[in-house]
């Protein structure tokens, strides 16, 4: 019941905005024409239009969802995805809105709650592999720096969706992942069979947080086809932020904790 109640008062929120008169909505927005500090924040929080609005809303109850059924198969305690999620809403509409003002110099507004939507795939990826960490002796180390940037280094193949067909990308993604998966753990179709059966549910929302970065690049290209290379920049930010500030928190985390046993 609280994690619904938290899901419906963040839909409220967003509806509630969506619903302001337009004189006081847009203020809110990020416009270079008519500037204010605020609007770093507040911009995600803004829909123009009812399909603009319907849509993020929809992406974003699976998400939300998706990252928190996977984060309950490794750890009933919510207090931490709720906390990581709270800095995802903070951080992610910052760092979105001041890439939109320093590299889109072109662009004169910008608005909308994709760039939190997209960080929830970065965030259900983090999560899936501490899932998949769980069951393997083989595990993926996210506080080793050559693991971060060889993931950072396949994030950056989506920004190649700029300039090539998405779907292009998107096979190159997925048999890059092929290729880690069957060399890291030796696995094959018996060993993807057992596993299934074994972890059914968490094998699906594995599956699931893997298909969701695989097609993200089609997401992306068919924002920049459209004209709206605010929305791409949102994107492409969110996703990575998604990804890599809970990896951050946790290594913080880490280090406070080997801080407190040595003394």
């Amino acid at each position: 019941l609280k994690d619904w109640a938290i899901f419906i008062g963040i839909l409220a929120l967003l509806t509630g905005i969506f619903l302001l008169p337009l004189d006081l909505k847009q203020p809110l927005a990020l416009d270079k024409t008519n500037f204010s500090p605020t609007q770093l924040l507040t911009a995600s929080f803004v829909h123009e239009d009812l399909t603009h609005f319907l849509s993020n809303m929809a992406t974003f109850f699976i998400l939300f969802w998706l990252c928190l059924l996977t984060y309950l198969t490794y750890n009933r305690k919510k207090k931490d995805f709720y906390f990581d999620l709270g800095l995802l809403f903070l951080v992610v509409p910052i760092l979105s809105s001041l890439a939109t003002l320093v590299y889109l110099t072109s662009v004169q507004k910008s608005l909308g709650f994709s760039d939190i939507a997209a960080s929830l795939i970065g965030f259900n990826l983090f999560l899936a592999i501490k899932a998949l960490n769980q069951d393997t002796r083989k595990k993926i180390d996210l506080q080793n720096n050559k693991v971060q940037i060889a993931i950072a280094v396949y994030f950056l193949i989506t920004i190649a969706s700029l300039f090539i067909d998405a779907y292009i990308v998107m096979a190159i993604m997925a048999v890059l992942a092929l290729v880690f998966i069957t060399i890291k753990y030796k696995i094959n179709l018996p060993k993807a069979k057992h596993y299934s059966n074994q972890h059914t549910h968490k094998a699906f929302l594995i599956g699931m947080a893997a298909i969701a970065v695989i097609t993200f690049p089609a997401m992306t290209q068919f924002q920049i086809i459209n004209n709206s290379m605010a929305n791409g920049v949102a994107h492409f930010v969110g996703f990575y932020i998604g990804f890599f500030l809970p990896v951050t928190i946790q290594s913080i985390k880490n280090a406070l904790q080997k801080a407190k046993k040595k003394d």
